[in-house]
């Protein structure tokens, strides 16, 4: 009876590994290798924070992902992916949120009244546009001047610095 050889002992180690290796990858990282479900479009004044498999939420509860972000026109079109489990009620609007202090953006679907459902390769409208931190943070930059100019005009109206 012949026995194996330790480098064919050693080959089927190595290609045993690296399948359990893919495996784990596959189910830690959520990588599916054939996703079954339906893809809605919608379209953004801006999609800055928002990255590709950003979570899409209703209610707060996560039912979908952003699949991808691109440039059509001046808008930014992206792809919204749902299992085939999840529907969207007609009428409903989205908004860009952020999850934290961070930036890290996500989708809120707000559903809408309608009796029907939003159809595969369907769009459901912006609800309103997101709020840019940097937008604020300039505002609130302006106020304080604002309220410095106004605080040194009321000094020197009391009477300066006595």
């Amino acid at each position: 009876m012949k026995s194996i050889a330790t480098e064919t002992k050693v080959g089927i180690f190595v290609i045993l590994g690296i399948l359990i290796l893919t495996l784990f990858t596959i189910r830690v990282g959520k990588i599916a290798i054939r996703e079954v479900g339906y893809r809605v479009y919608t379209y953004l004044e801006s999609a800055a924070g928002l990255d590709k498999n950003s979570p899409v939420r209703i209610a707060g509860v996560e039912v979908g992902k952003v699949e991808a972000i691109v440039l059509d026109g001046s808008k930014a079109k992206v792809t919204l992916h749902f299992p085939m489990t999840i529907r969207i009620p007609g009428e409903s609007k989205l908004y860009v949120k952020s999850a934290g202090l961070l930036g890290e953006k996500y989708i809120e679907i707000v559903p809408g009244p309608g009796p029907e459902w939003v159809k595969a390769n369907g769009t459901i409208e912006e609800g309103g546009p997101s709020v840019d931190v940097d937008r604020v943070l300039t505002q609130l930059s302006s106020i304080g001047g604002d309220i410095k100019i106004v605080t040194q005009s009321l000094s020197r109206s009391l009477g300066g610095e006595k």
